[in-house]
């Protein structure tokens, strides 16, 4: 079957236009109908056309931008596991929070106060994603999840606590709170055997 594509005779309509302005109103009345019905099923058609170009463009790019995102990630990847390689390469297990962990031990050997209560407060930060990924939103803060998480899935829970309420001291006394070398010690090991039970470090 073959369609007949409408053209758009632009002279013709403006022809027309003239014409029924200055005179002929009446009898070139179906004419200007007949031009614009034309003119509206090409201007149709030029839109449609566009827009489905237009689509095909949008698509192609949105494939593209994915691709290329694929392979930068893929880049990124290569990049973090030669870095690994060069800073382990005994090829030993990196676990997931060793870098986080590394961190703190840093405050904690600082000989500023604020960089060592900071150490707790970073300590306590992980404690709490490593409570969410493991027993879900259980409570808005980590004192309502703690005390809804059972004990025998949280063998180290009592451990927790304490560091937890120390944490919350720091929080709410802040400068004033006085931390001896000693008692940053005790509290920071609380946290490792919490986190070597979750095999965080």
């Amino acid at each position: 079957m073959e369609y007949n594509i409408p053209t758009l005779d632009i002279g013709n309509i403006l022809t027309s236009i003239y014409q029924f302005f200055v005179g002929g109103a009446t009898s070139n009345k179906e004419e200007i109908v007949n031009s614009a019905r034309d003119f509206y099923l090409s201007f149709t058609f030029v839109a449609l056309s566009v827009s489905f170009i237009m689509l095909v463009g949008i698509v192609y790019a949105v494939i593209r931008l994915y691709q290329v995102r694929t392979k930068e990630n893929e880049a990124i990847t290569e990049k973090a596991e030669q870095a690994d390689l060069r800073e382990n390469p005994s090829n030993e297990i990196i676990l997931p929070g060793a870098r986080k962990w590394q961190q703190v031990e840093i405050h904690a050997a600082s000989e500023n106060a604020h960089e060592r209560r900071l150490a707790i407060l970073e300590a306590d930060i992980i404690l709490d994603d490593i409570v969410y990924e493991h027993f879900g939103e259980l409570g808005e803060t980590m004192g309502e999840r703690l005390k809804k998480v059972d004990r025998s899935d949280f063998l180290t829970l009592d451990k927790a606590w304490e560091a937890h309420r120390i944490r919350n001291a720091i929080a709410h006394e802040g400068s004033s709170f006085e931390l001896t070398e000693r008692e940053l010690r005790n509290i920071l090991k609380l946290y490792e055997e919490v986190f070597k039970e979750f095999k965080y470090i």
